[in-house]
Parts: structure tokens; sequence; C-alpha cells
């Protein structure tokens, strides 16, 4: 992450803050449940699929499925557009899955409406891309928080390790999150509306992501 400019560490600061808002308005709606995080929600059917029901391992399937669909779909978006607007190609998709998402809340489907939130943060991992691979994962924080704790070893043994990106990067998802949790006790469903404005303004702002 070191290599890359401010710019571009700012806008993947600003994914972050947007996957922490999305999936805790998911959490909250789907009493545990995660939408951006899937290491969880994998636990938690593998848990269900040995303590619950059948009927308990539905939904993890449905939104880890819907996940692996949607980061898919943000890489198809990724290559199919021009370089100079990948990221503005990618970032319009998500725009429409969160706007979709809100608009399905408003006419009382529920599910469909958490399955859309899944394919947008899945299809946001492919925003920062290099070389066909996920260059910064942007929805999830286990990597970064692994790589933040190596790097202050690092740092405390003397050596140069930037850890600064990774601590702001983790700080995003947790204001996002925040953000998320107290929007959705006044409005609920309807803070989505938010989600997808502020992914339309990352999509106006993309141009200035470059990496050096």
């Amino acid at each position: 992450m070191h290599t890359l400019n401010r710019n571009v560490l700012f806008f993947a600061l600003c994914l972050s803050a947007l996957a922490g808002y999305v999936d805790a308005i998911g959490f909250l709606e789907l009493g545990g449940y995660f939408v951006s995080f899937m290491s969880g929600n994998s636990t938690r059917l593998a848990v269900n699929f040995v303590t619950g029901s059948r009927q308990s391992i539905f939904l993890p399937v449905m939104i880890i499925g819907s996940f692996v669909t949607g980061a898919g779909l943000g890489a198809v978006a990724h290559h199919l557009a021009k370089p100079a607007i990948q990221v503005r190609a990618v970032l319009l998709l998500v725009t429409l899955l969160l706007a979709l998402a809100a608009a399905c809340h408003g006419l009382d489907l529920a599910l469909p409406a958490m399955l859309l939130m899944t394919l947008a943060m899945g299809a946001e991992n492919s925003t920062l891309r290099g070389d066909g691979n996920t260059m910064l994962g942007v929805t999830y924080m286990t990597g970064s928080l692994a790589k933040l704790g190596q790097r202050l070893a690092l740092t405390f043994m003397g050596r140069h390790a930037p850890w600064r990106p990774y601590l702001f990067l983790w700080s995003g998802l947790i204001a996002g999150g925040a953000a998320g949790a107290a929007l959705f006790h006044f409005f609920g469903l309807h803070s989505l509306w938010l989600a997808a404005l502020w992914a339309a303004g990352l999509t106006m702002a993309a141009r200035l992501v470059s990496a050096e």
C-alpha cells in the first residue's frame, strides 16, 4: 500500500467508510449477518450447519453467493471499461446496486434489498485493481489489521515499515460503520439512499485516483 499516492489512499479510506456504513446497516437489519465481511458469515454458516436447522444455512449461503457474484460483476465491469474509466465503471455499478437495494426496501422487498447490498459490496472490491488482481481490499479489514501488526513490529525493531495507511483504512471502516448504525437507528433501510449518493459522489471523484 505504501507505493500508492495520497489520492489513492484517501480514496480507499472513503471506500472503506462506505463499506463500513453499508455493512453496519446490513448487520443490524439481518440480526448478526454481514453484507461485506464473508469470513464472519462463513463461520456462521459452519455453526448453523452443525447446530441449526437446514433453514438456518439458507441465508448465509445466499449472502456469500451474492458477494462472490458481485465481485465477479465488478471484475467484469473493470475489465470491459477503458483504462481511463475503469474505477468509475465499477463505482457506477456499486451506485446502481445500492440505489436498487434502497428502492427494493421501499417496495417491502427485504431479501432482494439485502442481496443487492451484498452484490454492491462484492463489486466494490474491484474498484482498485492492478494487473488483474485486487490491489486493495476495501470491504474487509482482517488483512489490513494483520499488516498493521506486522509493520508495527518491524517499526519497533528499527526497520522502515509504513503502518499508518493500514490504520487509516481500518479507521475509515469504523467511522462508516458508526455512521451507518446511527442513521439506521433513525431511518432504517431508508439510510441506504445516502450510501447510493455516497457511491455516486465517489464515482464523480474517481478521476482523481491514479497510482504512482
